[in-house]
């Protein structure tokens, strides 16, 4: 027998008591029956699916992934559902992207079929959680001050807010990496924080230890004349570290005797060390070689010729042949970590192909380390592992599911009472995507619930919606300062304000008033010349 909740009456009578019960009414439609196969089949089985095609012919997985972002009305839309959860989510014109609905978006977001990787805020609500999901990176979050500064609040580390450059290297670090800037650091603090937002891993999959190295160099090359201004710069050093695959925590110390170090002298620090990825590094910058005994002007460091040639090369570097058969990313790239044998290019391309984090691949048996870093560098490698679902990443889409299904079936006995229920996790969503306040309100006039909501609150006839969508965001605004003294869409995220919204869409939400015989192009140029009250 299926679930259907009581509501005894419409408006605000019925609106206190679905809030008086909801707790317990919900809890019944979890425990009946279909909802609990429909969990139990979808914990069962997700952490098998590793692609697209799978989840899509799971039909009993699907109707919960689906359902835990309101979706369940697209389940027989496979051809659609397949191109959203395999769009490249860095791509802005991708479709995921590119769809007004950005429930899609947070689909394919959560199951990762595209090479991000799944990822799922674990806090719900309204919460600081939920306002992260929609946050790319971390160059986002630090350009958006309010919510920063509460993340930061949330781990004591407010002293850092005025320090961009710290901050980013230590959200974008790769936790799995023991070398990473944030792993390195001696506040475990710093590792909690970077873990919360899990920039990092999404930063590892859009990116490799060599695009990292050029982007935090490119331009930046000719302002470094010592080693102190590339060990004080935490995004430069972090970059510098990782592309030789330097990981565990080292000295400033330590590292300035490798920079200034001379490696062409057999007697030099650096030409002492067993670990031969220190002396690639120190070369890379040769701040420890000497100047030409000609008074000519030193050629540029191999840093700066890599990262000239592969910034001009990025987009067609997509395997290892692309880097082997282009004779000047070859040299620039051999000379920058430092291999030999380079005559042997069958054996370098197999080296870069291979997976350094796997011990018995090529990469990974080489005694010389400068080889698991030429190889982990590019990323070309293609993973053998599976998809690893973030921890609670189950129960978390199934507490989705819960509490959309149960709006689903208050929906099917009152309408409104879905609205109602829907209303402030729909406005937290617009509020999180931009803080522009026209950009706000076209997201709703985009969002059919929010658009009934508004409308009915203001007052707008049916014909509102023809006039043209300027025209329409001036009364949306006019409306809204009217009624609740803020012109701001994100201004209903607070809870007064949420709740004032709510009991006037209640009261409503009843039939209209025949008030007037006007058209709708009457009626809607009634609401331009305001001569139709809010």
């Amino acid at each position: 027998m299926s679930f259907t909740p009581v509501i005894p009456a419409s408006g605000l009578a019925g609106w206190a008591y679905l809030s008086r019960t909801r707790q317990d009414q919900q809890r019944i439609h979890e425990n009946s029956a279909q909802t609990q196969r429909d969990i139990a089949a979808f914990k069962s089985r997700i952490g098998d699916i590793e692609t697209a095609d799978q989840l899509l012919d799971d039909r009993a997985a699907l109707r919960v992934a689906l359902g835990a972002f309101g979706l369940e009305e697209e389940i027989g839309n496979r051809a659609f559902l397949e191109r959203v959860l395999t769009s490249d989510l860095s791509d802005r014109t991708s479709l995921a992207n590119k769809l007004s609905d950005k429930r899609f978006l947070a689909f394919a977001q959560a199951f990762g079929f595209n090479r991000d990787g799944p990822r799922l805020s674990i806090e719900g609500g309204t919460g600081l959680g939920a306002r992260l999901s929609a946050v790319e990176s971390a160059e986002e979050l630090i350009a958006t001050p309010s919510l920063l500064r509460e993340a930061l609040q949330k781990f004591g580390l407010e002293g850092d807010a005025r320090n961009p450059f710290f901050l980013q290297s230590v959200l974008e670090s790769d936790l799995s990496d023991p070398g990473s800037f944030a792993n390195r650091l001696s506040d475990e603090t710093y590792v909690e924080f970077a873990r919360a937002f899990n920039f990092g891993a999404r930063e590892k999959a859009a990116s490799t230890p060599v695009a990292r190295f050029v982007a935090a160099f490119e331009g930046r090359m000719d302002t470094l004349q010592t080693a102190d201004d590339l060990l004080g710069d935490p995004v430069l050093r972090s970059a510098a570290l990782d592309v030789f695959g330097i990981e565990g925590p080292v000295s400033t110390n330590f590292l300035r005797q490798v920079l200034t170090s001379d490696p062409a002298v057999p007697e030099s620090f650096v030409s002492g060390l067993g670990d031969r990825r220190f002396l690639a590094l120190s070369e890379a910058f040769g701040f420890g070689t000497l100047p030409p005994t000609d008074g000519s002007d030193p050629a540029p460091s191999r840093a700066a010729a890599f990262v000239e040639a592969i910034g001009a090369e990025a987009d067609t570097l997509n395997a290892a042949t692309d880097v082997i058969f282009n004779n000047a990313v070859r040299e620039v790239t051999f000379d920058f970590f430092d291999v030999s044998n380079r005559s042997d290019l069958v054996y370098l391309q197999r080296v870069m192909e291979s997976d350094p984090a796997n011990p018995t691949s090529l990469s990974g048996l080489h005694p010389d380390r400068r080889y698991a870093a030429l190889a982990k560098g590019f990323g070309f490698a293609t993973p053998e592992a599976g998809r690893v679902l973030p921890e609670g990443f189950a129960d978390e889409i199934v507490r989705r599911y819960v509490d959309r299904s149960f709006e689903v079936k208050v929906g099917e006995v009152d309408t409104t009472m879905r609205l109602a229920l829907s209303l402030g996790r729909e406005l937290q969503t617009v509020a999180d995507r931009s803080r522009s306040e026209s950009t706000q309100w076209f997201a709703v006039m985009s969002s059919p619930p929010l658009r009934q909501v508004f409308e009915t609150a203001f007052r707008l006839p049916p014909s509102f919606g023809s006039l043209d969508l300027d025209q329409q965001l001036d009364v949306f605004r006019d409306r809204a300062e009217q009624a609740f003294g803020t012109r701001r869409v994100d201004a209903f995220t607070d809870p007064e304000k949420l709740d004032a919204l709510r009991r006037r869409f209640l009261v409503l939400s009843g039939p209209a008033p025949q008030t007037t015989t006007a058209g709708g192009a009457a009626a809607a140029l009634s609401i331009l010349s305001g001569t139709a009250g809010a």
